[in-house]
């Protein structure tokens, strides 16, 4: 028996139903010739639902699966034009507001304005519906509105347990279910009956949606693999948080040899715990990390920033921030750093000078939701200047940086370790004059922070790959976006300033650096990247053998000047904190030599302090080794017998 579509009006189907197939009642009339009102839309699609079922069961019709998709999508498309009726207002108000709107960042206008103008009408019709019904008739576009206001994805199902993407996978919508996808909707979810949106894409045969997910099954195989193999190499949250622990001890041992100096500070790869090492988070650096400490002058009046001050009464000038620098009268260089290479069991380090600002309130406005904490300590200005000027100090966000990284998930934390693996090895490590860094690998993720929010469903470990292509695709718009060599793309808290590559202002052959990071990028971005940095990933990585962490804190102390420990008149040394104990062992090598009498009585108050007694035992058998007192040293290292060193 054949079957004839009930239409109704609005839609481009002819009208191939008899009037004796469906009732003319009152309530299917009032259907087919329904006037937009501000409510009733479900009970009046219901009634329309009910009338085509009626004609089925009047004439004994049983539906194929595929026939029965086919009615819903059809009665779904009218229950649509209604909601999307009602939405046309609503629609040209944000457009009127966008356009209206003289600020440049149209993009964040043009989310506000959604958002407020739905949020007024959300009698109308509810925004999880509408996305629903968006879905199911193609509508792309009213998607990305619809998204872009963080209407949830996977929260919002219908009665058969189906999420978005999968109605637009039933209908066979592939752009909706391309948006969706793009987005972060889970393709993984299962309805009622077990069964993902490919697996009913397949049964109802839409194939064009099926090859949409040809690629994505093997990208979340591969996110997970590389997701298990991070954890094994200890890169969790948790560790993470631990070595912060330890960065923030290593920091106030550094405060206490500097006489309680509370204006330095550890910053970047080690104190945010992620990224000081690619193989392993164990609290060991890896040899090209550097660690990295900010001291700010003081005590003295901070600068105040024009347009980031609110200090009353400030006599002082108010600095014009332009591009992310501020113009001085003295000549600066491009090097804001002292440097001191590796050596031996002592990290690379690099220790920075800079002049505190009054506020962070230049960069409140882009800090990421949720990352900004009242006590993080100010902005502050670096000596560095552009590559073609030099009386300019340079605005650094970093204590902003570190609070945010510290912040992060799993995933986050997880994909921050592969864009900078990615960029290390596949696009520098293959470029000759390098080009890239960790600071534009963590400008890349505050970005994508940035965007996605604390959204769940885009933050989940099947979308490491996703998500790390989304990095890269953005990493070669911004290149693109610049046509300046030096150029690789805009600062996150300031996007007027830019950033460079290395070694930019240069020339000659650092010249082409900017051409050839983007034709490296273009090739990986046309391969498949995923299956590249998976197996280069299990030869790097390496899997933890315990959990234990390595924290040897005066390997890492910086080679600054120290005052010398006073022990004239004052025979009783108090030993309290780790950095007395750095000022005593310096103090007792110096005098080792032609002073070992002195050195002697260093290492009294050490005596009887069980939190360094390994120290003294080793230091006092140096000190009877010189004296060819070997008997003496046996009985000390035998007092270790029984120590457990906790």
């Amino acid at each position: 028996m054949g079957f004839e579509i009930f239409s109704t009006q609005g839609f481009d189907h002819q009208q191939k139903s008899k009037p004796s197939d469906f009732p003319a009642s009152e309530s299917n009339r009032e259907t087919s010739n329904y006037e937009i009102e501000g409510h009733g839309v479900g009970n009046k699609v219901n009634l329309l639902k009910s009338a085509v079922m009626m004609g089925c069961m009047r004439h004994e019709i049983s539906l194929p699966e595929k026939l029965e998709s086919h009615i819903r999508l059809v009665i779904n498309r009218y229950e649509f034009n209604v909601c999307s009726q009602q939405s046309q207002s609503m629609v040209k108000l944000a457009e009127f507001d966008v356009s209206s709107d003289k600020s440049s960042d149209k993009n964040k206008r043009r989310k506000l304005c959604w958002k407020r103008v739905l949020e007024e009408n959300e009698d109308r019709a509810p925004l999880g519906d509408l996305l629903m019904l968006a879905a199911d008739a193609g509508q792309h576009r009213l998607i990305q509105h619809l998204l872009e206001i963080e209407v949830s994805l996977d929260s919002v199902t219908d009665d058969d347990g189906r999420t978005a993407l999968t109605r637009a996978c039933m209908t066979g919508q592939v752009r909706a279910a391309k948006v969706l996808l793009d987005h972060g909707a889970n393709a993984l979810h299962k309805d009622k009956d077990g069964l993902t949106s490919i697996q009913l894409a397949e049964k109802l045969g839409h194939y064009q949606i099926v090859r949409l997910f040809d690629g994505m099954e093997a990208d979340v195989s591969k996110s997970i693999a590389l997701h298990k193999l991070l954890n094994e190499a200890g890169f969790t949250s948790q560790r993470a948080k631990l070595q912060q622990k330890m960065a923030d001890s290593m920091e106030d041992i550094v405060r206490q040899i500097h006489e309680n100096n509370e204006y330095i500070h550890l910053v970047g790869s080690f104190a945010e715990g992620w990224g000081s090492s690619l193989t392993q988070l164990n609290g060991q650096a890896s040899d090209d990390c550097d660690m990295n400490w900010t001291c700010l002058v003081g005590p003295r009046e901070p600068m105040h920033l024009l347009n980031g001050c609110s200090c009353k009464a400030v006599k002082k000038t108010r600095f014009e921030v332009k591009q992310g620098y501020v113009q001085v009268d003295a000549t600066i260089g491009s090097e804001p750093a002292m440097t001191a290479a590796e050596c031996g069991s002592k990290p690379a380090e690099s220790f920075c000078f800079a002049n505190p600002c009054c506020s962070n309130s230049i960069a409140e406005q882009t800090v990421i939701r949720g990352c900004f904490e009242a006590n993080v300590p100010p902005l502050h200005l670096v000596r560095a200047a552009r590559p073609t000027a030099d009386h300019e100090l340079r605005v650094s966000f970093s204590f902003l940086e570190k609070a945010i990284m510290r912040s992060l998930t799993d995933c986050q934390g997880q994909l921050y370790i592969l864009m900078k693996f990615v960029l290390k090895i596949f696009v520098s490590g293959q470029v000759a004059t390098a080009g890239l860094k960790t600071y534009h690998a963590k400008t890349l993720l505050l970005y994508l922070l940035h965007e996605h929010g604390f959204d769940e469903q885009i933050w989940r470990p099947d979308n490491l790959i996703w998500l790390l292509n989304e990095s890269l695709d953005k990493l070669l718009e911004f290149i693109d976006s610049n046509p300046d060599p030096d150029i690789c793309m805009p600062s996150f808290f300031l996007p007027d300033s830019p950033l460079y590559f290395t070694n930019a202002g240069v020339g000659g052959d650092f010249q082409q650096t900017k051409s050839r990071v983007r034709d490296q990028l273009m090739r990986l971005c046309t391969t498949n990247v995923a299956e590249a940095v998976v197996k280069r990933l299990q030869h790097q990585l390496k899997p933890l053998q315990n959990e234990n962490f390595y924290f040897h804190p005066f390997t890492m102390v910086p080679l600054q000047a120290l005052n010398p420990l006073q022990t004239e008149g004052n025979p009783d040394i108090s030993v309290s904190t780790f950095g007395k104990l750095y000022d005593v062992v310096r103090s007792y090598f110096e005098q080792f030599s032609d002073k070992a009498d002195d050195a002697m009585a260093l290492l009294k108050p050490l005596v009887n302090l069980t939190w360094c007694k390994t120290t003294a035992a080793c230091l006092n058998i140096l000190l009877l080794y010189k004296f060819e007192d070997f008997e003496a040293a046996k009985e000390v290292l035998k007092g270790l017998d029984n120590h457990t060193v906790m």
